[in-house]
């Protein structure tokens, strides 16, 4: 078994007699978007549970989405698996909204004994959202673990969470921490699923002993003296183990040792129930995923940097496949909705099953009026963060711009046309693009609002209309055409 031990932490070494000894294992996974990854993680979960007492499972988050499956079945066979694995905690990451508020809402509540937390959360009238708390103690006898999740605030901007709000999570957690010491937990353990920063942030006040977190698909293990904080990467690659033994003394002073284990799930045997889970799975993605529907005419790159940052091929070929379906003037969609970071050589099948892997989080295509000034606000969002190899770079159709990387965001776009014409800023235009922007989704505020020709109620999914255009033409041969011109 491959283990990577973290440096152990005994605050304070004192006769053994003076203390009672309580000791548990957490587990932590996160960020697993491919239904495989859970037979690894169940193999290790069943198997510290065999072995030890007081094994505490938690998932700090994102898990219902983006992958070909979810795209078909909105997340539903994770829910079926995480049901076979059981985490005793599960904090609520961005991806869980992928497919609407509502659908999160009935995974959560399919989801058995697991308890959520996440504390920053709250509805559109600022009220707590049933069956998501905030904060949970586990007694063990002579401890009180006291656990509370934080969900990151741009969950509101990353998914799609309807009404829902999210505070500043790093506020949440103070006041989550000091709520549970006032109610008697010895111990502060945070599920955070927050970017590094906010983590290290987290580290750094010192509020919580442990921090279990998620998002930037780290596998990291920390300890700073005081405060120990893991990752467990992405897709069950590992799962981290943190045991710890704690003592409290007749003042009830509590102090405690750890260790970190880094576990391979590849040194684990897979339950029979889950592996059975899997095979089915296996064989009914297979089955409706390999029909072939085109050919490549040309090479077409959605590798990530390639199609967050320039024109493409393949986001010519979307986004024009947009503007068909809809009949719209322009269509625009962002490049962090194309996920599969594939090359397709010249003269390659295109399956049906390639177009869900590269559209999975299962958008449909609304249609929406904006004045020319407000898509040259749109543009302007969308080349923002091109430094950053950010999902929100447009890819276009029917328009064209100039961009200057180099000028101040905000300032970088010029010379945009539409329809061969200099765009009238004061004109309306139809606009086709997916209904996670026109939530205002990726920082396109301009969408928000907007008046619906084809609203999400009456809208069909992406990933449809594009089958839909490959298997129209047979072969597709997209154009680099200019419509985006880098200076």
């Amino acid at each position: 078994m491959r283990k990577l031990l973290a440096l152990t932490a005994t605050a304070v070494a004192l006769s053994s007699a003076a203390f009672a000894d309580v000791s548990f294992k957490l587990l932590l996974t996160n960020d697993i978007y491919e239904y495989k990854g859970y037979a690894g993680v169940a193999a290790v979960v069943a198997a510290e549970r065999a072995n030890s007492e007081n094994v505490i499972f938690v998932h700090a988050g994102d898990t219902f989405s983006p992958s070909v499956l979810a795209g078909l079945d909105k997340g539903q066979h994770i829910v079926e698996l995480i049901n076979m694995v059981k985490p005793e905690f599960f904090t609520l990451g961005n991806h869980e909204f992928d497919f609407g508020p509502e659908v999160a809402l009935q995974h959560f509540a399919n989801m058995g004994d697991t308890i959520h937390l996440t504390a920053n959360m709250t509805d559109g009238n600022g009220n707590a959202v049933p069956g998501i708390g905030a904060r949970h103690i586990l007694d063990l006898g002579e401890i009180k673990l006291g656990f509370f999740g934080v969900t990151s605030e741009d969950a509101a901007v990353k998914s799609s969470v309807g009404d829902f709000q999210f505070s500043d999570a790093i506020a949440a957690a103070h006041e989550q921490a000091a709520a549970l010491k006032e109610e008697g937990a010895d111990m502060i353990i945070a599920i955070a699923h927050t970017d590094i920063s906010d983590d290290f942030e987290l580290v750094r006040s010192g509020i919580a002993d442990i921090i279990l977190s998620a998002d930037d698909h780290n596998q990291m293990t920390f300890w700073d003296g005081g405060t120990a904080l893991a990752e467990s990467g992405e897709d069950g690659e590992v799962v981290v183990s943190l045991s710890v033994n704690a003592r409290k003394d007749d003042r009830g002073r509590v102090r405690w040792s750890h260790s970190f284990d880094i576990l391979d799930p590849a040194d684990f045997e897979v339950p029979a129930d889950v592996a059975a889970k899997i095979a089915e799975l296996d064989a009914s993605l297979d089955a409706k995923l390999s029909t072939v529907i085109g050919k490549a005419g040309v090479e077409m790159n959605t590798t990530r940097p390639f199609i967050r940052q320039q024109e493409t091929t393949f986001g010519n070929m979307l986004a024009d496949a947009l503007r068909e379906a809809t009949g719209a003037d322009v269509a625009l969609t962002n490049g962090g909705g194309i996920r599969a970071k594939k090359v397709y050589p010249a003269g390659s099948d295109i399956t049906s099953g390639d177009v869900f892997a590269e559209l999975p989080f299962g958008n449909v295509t609304i249609m929406i009026e904006q004045t020319g000034a407000q898509i040259v606000d749109a543009l302007e969002n969308g080349v923002s963060r091109h430094e950053d190899v950010n999902g929100r770079w447009p890819h276009i159709s029917g328009m064209s711009m100039t961009v200057d990387l180099a000028a101040e965001a905000g300032s970088r776009v010029s010379n945009v046309m539409v329809g061969g014409a200099p765009i009238d800023l004061n004109k309306t235009y139809s606009l086709a693009t997916n209904d996670f922007l026109g939530r205002g989704g990726d920082g396109y505020s301009t969408f928000k609002g907007a008046k619906r020709l084809i609203d999400s109620s009456q809208a069909v999914l992406m990933a449809s209309q594009l089958v839909d255009y490959i298997s129209a033409a047979g072969t597709v041969s997209p154009a680099v055409d200019g419509r985006v011109s880098v200076k």
